[in-house]
This record gives structure tokens, C-alpha cells and sequence, in this order.
């Protein structure tokens, strides 16, 4: 069975704001910070994000400047021992961070819409990470 885009029960207007590519989704900075806000509430953990330049031909990861990639976005692991409310917490507030602190490029916007995958996990998948709750 193919993971869902979005979680369940995420409000419609945050559903309207994705770019959805398979079971992958992204939101525009704004939007990404108020679905980060919502998994949080929602006891749900960030695992991290990326951001995406979309296009009409697809999905570009990265910003080109000067003819180079630059990567942008953020990871979240979890460490030894703790907690789902714990990390669901701290993933949130590491990835509120970086979003808060990203400074979109100029260059980002003439290249296509700027979005941020996020990725999540759930509870349930936490212990396939490894770790013992």
C-alpha cells in the first residue's frame, strides 16, 4: 500500500496549498510552516524537509545559482531513548527554525514555484527508526 501525500485529518486549505507528486507532497514556506505546526498538534514527528523548485517539466530539488545546485532543507533524527512526545516536539521546533530562518534566493523564484517536501512519520513507524520508545 502507497503512504498517503498528506496525513489524515489535515485541514483542507493546507490540502488545497500542496503540490502533491505521488505520495510525496510540498507546501509554499508559509503553508509549510503552518502543516509543521499542524503535525505537532496533531502528535505527528518531522522527519525533515526539502525544498523544490516546481516547474512545468517537474520537480527541480535545489536552486541553481551560478550554475551550481545549492540543496536546501533540514534533517531530524531521532536520538537513543526518547520519547514519541518528546521528539514529535523537538522535530517540530528544529524545522520551525529553519523554515523561520529561510531567505529564499532571488534566483529560486525565476526557476519555478518554491515549495518544501516534508516528510513525517507517524507513532506507529516510530520504532522502525531504531529506536525503543
Amino acid at each position: 500500500m502507497m503512504p498517503s501525500a498528506v496525513p489524515q485529518d489535515l485541514p483542507p486549505e493546507l490540502i488545497a496549498d500542496a503540490f502533491i507528486s505521488g505520495s510525496e507532497a510540498a507546501w509554499p514556506l508559509e503553508s509549510a510552516i503552518r502543516v509543521v505546526e499542524w503535525l505537532r498538534q496533531n502528535g505527528i514527528a518531522v522527519l525533515g524537509t526539502e525544498l523544490w523548485v516546481v516547474r512545468e517539466d517537474g520537480i527541480q530539488p535545489g536552486i541553481y545559482v551560478d550554475g551550481m545546485r545549492e540543496i536546501h532543507g533540514n534533517a531530524v533524527s531521532a536520538k537513543h531513548n526518547e520519547t514519541w512526545s518528546v521528539y514529535v516536539d523537538r522535530t517540530a521546533e528544529e524545522t520551525l527554525r529553519y523554515l523561520g530562518s529561510f531567505e529564499t534566493p532571488p534566483e529560486a523564484n525565476k526557476q519555478g514555484g518554491v515549495y518544501f517536501n516534508i516528510v513525517w512519520i507517524s507513532e506507529s513507524e516510530y520504532p522502525s527508526l531504531g529506536k525503543d520508545l
